[in-house]
């Protein structure tokens, strides 16, 4: 369900949310053509995030962030549980030449190609938007390299104006 907080945080008056699901992010990620991530990468693993209170940090809790080097990266402050986030992982940690090989050849960092029509299920148009800007992202989306045609809709949050219900006054 979408939420104003949300919007008001993350977005703004002219802005969008990409909708996806884990489902068509995982077939994604799975079909990548980048051979070096598949060679010495494990993953994609998507992890909930738990979310912790920095200020209570216990020995229990302090062995678990200590005993695999992935753990910090599961872990995010309470202040944030209302985003119900869901990261994806890769790693190398676990693979016993990949370490200096992908350091070497892929840096900090790799891309992932990926099918915007497969990936993306629904472009939102913030509630707040103008309507200069929703027919603007109407268009860019179907442009033929995007192919995106149908995807964008208007938030469920959006209340038509009165002065499209009944006219200028």
């Amino acid at each position: 369900h979408e939420s104003m907080a949300h919007w008001e945080i993350y977005g703004g008056k002219n802005s969008v949310a990409i909708l996806t699901s884990v489902k068509r992010l995982k077939k994604q990620l799975d079909n990548t053509g980048n051979t070096l991530v598949k060679k010495y990468l494990t993953g994609p693993n998507f992890v909930p995030v738990d979310y912790i209170d920095h200020h209570s940090i216990n020995d229990e809790l302090a062995r678990d962030l200590l005993d695999d080097p992935l753990n910090p990266l599961r872990k995010k402050n309470i202040a944030f549980q209302y985003e119900d986030e869901v990261r994806v992982i890769y790693s190398h940690y676990h693979h016993p030449l990949a370490k200096n090989s992908f350091n070497e050849k892929l840096g900090k960092g790799f891309t992932v190609d990926i099918n915007c029509n497969d990936l993306i299920e629904n472009i939102i148009v913030s509630p707040k938007a103008d309507k200069w800007f929703f027919d603007l992202v109407n268009e860019l989306c179907k442009k033929k390299n995007y192919n995106l045609t149908g995807k964008v809709k208007r938030s469920s949050l959006y209340i038509t104006p009165f002065e499209e219900v009944f006219g200028e006054t």
